[in-house]
């Protein structure tokens, strides 16, 4: 019954703003009430139709000329609508709240059917459920106003997170754009982790999300403490580092936040929801699960990819997934050597590899430890290419280095260096 009545309302209303864009001189009444997309009826859409075919060809025709074009009941229908209305004015005047009140009531009717259609499946999520309320909110605002919105936000600086890496941040024209998702992909052993910690150690002020599903939180926390405290990585995995020192290293990234026992990629989209952070790590993609059931690991990848990068639209902050690579990029990675690649190179925004060789060939004495590569295989924004890098295992520390060999400073803010120089006892 209450369905029927809201039919019967959707009609008549739709039926009385046709009528008065036939009454009506002012040129943007008409244009709003018939460029309106969410008539619902199928009377009201079939009037409306005519009636647009009709205002192409003579915007400035009397209402007349708009009835001649409908049927014997259609135009019975619109001449009893244009009696019975009170006043023009008064008409004119609603127009805004009864097309705000006839699209609320389209888009709650298309959200009811949405998760009707999915409650039937047995295979859905509560994330499956907010993304369609989610769709359904941006609906609105893509359709009417993504032009002025465009507009509104134009002077407003593109909001960018640095990796505190000098040369990257260059190549990247000043970092990682929010709203977007990055890949870091190397070989087992050659440091993703490392250099996903070091990007954490170069931005305290920000607020950091970090998923790590290998390592534990503790784990990650040592590699922070050797290489900003610049002690022994195996001193501070053992906790011999004293602890006045960890302190004053770790005291100020208070915004800092490592999660070690989330696995499926739906709790992490709820957790990135509530904590809003300005960067996430997720540490790695792999070996991510889902609440969904795939066939193939693949298709498991492709799904996580895709509800990553409609994420960091939708929250507006940037994600770097981890990723491991297959066993033939031992030489030379590329992104396509992403593995269960497909949605990660397809999704990503950003593809950084690392090549250590001395992980693969040990036994080359001409090969140093140290010796690392970094390409940025795929910028969206900008220029890719590749960058020597120096990695220092005692420290947990990968160093960019300038062509003479050097290494390059990274990028630390004034305050933070004094707060260290201050507290630490050494």
């Amino acid at each position: 019954m209450e369905k029927n009545n809201t039919i019967d309302y959707r009609l008549e209303t739709e039926i009385r703003l046709l009528a008065t864009a036939l009454l009506s001189d002012d040129v943007d009444v008409r244009n709003k009430i018939f460029d309106f997309v969410y008539f619902t009826t199928d009377i009201g859409k079939q009037i409306q139709e005519k009636l647009i075919e009709v205002y192409i060809r003579y915007p400035d025709g009397d209402y007349s000329v708009y009835l001649s074009a409908l049927n014997e009941d259609e135009q019975k229908t619109m001449v009893l609508a244009m009696k019975t209305a009170v006043s023009q004015t008064v008409a004119e005047s609603r127009v805004d709240g009864v097309l705000a009140n006839l699209r609320e009531l389209a888009r709650n009717e298309k959200l009811k059917q949405d998760i009707s259609e999915l409650s039937i499946t047995d295979n859905y999520t509560v994330n499956d459920v907010r993304q369609i309320v989610d769709e359904a909110e941006k609906s609105e605002s893509i359709i009417v106003n993504s032009l002025q919105k465009y507009f509104d936000e134009y002077s407003i600086p593109v909001k960018q997170i640095a990796t505190g890496f000098k040369i990257l941040d260059r190549m990247l024209n000043g970092g990682i754009i929010r709203g977007t998702v990055g890949t870091i992909g190397a070989r087992p052993s050659v440091g993703k982790t490392t250099y996903a910690v070091n990007i954490v150690a170069n931005n305290p002020g920000i607020k950091i999300l970090f998923f790590s599903l290998e390592m534990s939180s503790r784990m990650i926390y040592d590699k922070m403490v050797a290489d900003i405290g610049d002690v022994d990585y195996a001193a501070a995995g053992k906790h011999e580092v004293n602890f006045e020192t960890v302190q004053a290293v770790l005291k100020r990234f208070d915004k800092l936040t490592i999660i070690d026992n989330v696995s499926e990629v739906e709790c992490m989209i709820e957790i990135i929801r509530q904590v809003k952070p300005d960067l996430v790590f997720i540490d790695y993609i792999q070996i991510v699960q889902s609440k969904k059931d795939f066939e193939s690991n693949r298709q498991r990848i492709d799904y996580i990819s895709q509800l990553l990068k409609r994420t960091a639209k939708q929250t507006n902050n940037c994600i770097l997934a981890l990723s491991q690579l297959t066993r033939g990029a031992k030489e030379e990675p590329t992104m396509s050597a992403l593995k269960e690649s497909g949605g990660l190179e397809q999704d990503s925004d950003y593809v950084i590899l690392l090549k250590r060789p001395y992980v693969v060939d040990k036994s080359n004495k001409e090969i140093l430890p140290s010796d690392t590569t970094l390409k940025l295989d795929k910028n969206k924004f900008g220029d890719t290419g590749e960058i020597d890098y120096f990695f220092d295992g005692k420290h947990q520390r990968f160093s960019e280095l300038c062509e003479s060999g050097e290494p390059v400073a990274r990028m630390k803010e004034e305050t933070d260096e004094q707060t260290i120089d201050e507290d630490l006892p050494f």
